[in-house]
């Protein structure tokens, strides 16, 4: 799960995630100036558990939250910015189109997972080769994973996916954590600690 402090975004390793706890994110936000300033959790009823632990002067929300505010403002639109369920595998289609090939379900169901997942895990066509077939097993490839193969995959799926945001289409649900970070939507405006209560 990526974070963000002072404007810059990093995955968190499994051992900072299971460090960071609603204490620590109330201590850390005791020590930064009251005018910009976040907590985010893994669901609603984490949220509701944090709320009551955190200064008054700071909000919480989930990634997902956040990001869809973010979105709606850039959208001028309220909160009800529809969710295009369908948009990876759609956009999946697109690509194979491209490509000139014909794509099984099967396939365009992994390609799909993999770019869900990659957006998750703050990962892109420039990632390391380790991190991109790592991916793949997640993803369970249908094929021998190869990274020179898996990175082409990933710059066609952002390149058609900022096309789609950028021609008024609807995001999807892990848009809300992925665009607002690329597009660089309202930077510096907010220092938030992504708490993953699992």
């Amino acid at each position: 799960m990526p974070y963000s402090h002072s404007g810059r975004v990093r995955p968190l390793v499994a051992a900072e995630a299971v460090a960071v706890l609603p204490s620590d994110a109330t201590r850390f936000f005791g020590a930064v100036p009251y005018s910009t300033q976040a907590s985010s959790a893994e669901s609603k009823h984490s949220v509701d558990g944090i709320s009551p632990r955190l200064p008054r002067h700071v909000k919480a929300a989930t990634p997902h939250t956040y990001g869809r505010r973010i979105l709606c403002r850039a959208r001028r639109q309220d909160w009800q910015l529809t969710v295009d369920e369908h948009k990876t595998e759609r956009l999946a289609r697109t690509l194979y189109a491209e490509l000139g090939e014909r794509a099984d379900y099967r396939r365009l169901r992994a390609v799909a997972r993999l770019w869900d997942s990659a957006r998750e895990y703050g990962l892109d066509h420039t990632s390391h080769d380790d991190d991109l077939i790592g991916l793949a097993s997640v993803v369970e490839w249908p094929d021998e994973p190869r990274a020179h193969v898996l990175s082409s995959l990933l710059r066609t799926m952002q390149r058609l996916s900022l096309q789609d945001w950028a021609s008024g289409g609807l995001p999807d649900f892990t848009d809300f954590l992925w665009l607002p970070l690329v597009l660089n939507l309202e930077p510096g405006s907010i220092d938030t600690a992504l708490i993953d209560e699992c």
